[in-house]
């Protein structure tokens, strides 16, 4: 199972309950602090078939503007140049996951 864009990780715990012990959990979230909330998810709750990729899915390969909220693990955070606080994020394909 992929979660694209797992933000902090709600729907992400759901899924690694849903696949149990049998199943694996891709968590791609390209924002740094959300991507870390979801690594916390390993140990505490002893998940241990979830990867979480820090990065944007995209048809290309590269880095990207993410703009973010003042909240960074807002739901809100998109690639975009539009705003004050931009962070530069690593940008990958689906095909390249695999």
């Amino acid at each position: 199972m992929w979660d694209i864009g797992a933000n902090i990780g709600f729907y992400t715990r759901k899924f690694l309950d849903i696949v149990g012990t049998e199943g694996h959990v891709v968590a791609v979230e390209p924002a740094p602090s959300s991507a870390n909330a979801c690594r916390k998810l390993i140990n505490p709750n002893s998940y241990t078939n979830l990867t979480v990729v820090e990065s944007a899915l995209s048809s290309d390969v590269g880095t990207a503007e993410l703009s973010v909220d003042e909240d960074p693990s807002s739901p809100n955070n998109r690639l975009s140049k539009s705003s004050s606080n931009t962070l530069t994020i690593s940008v990958t394909t689906g095909d390249l996951l695999l």
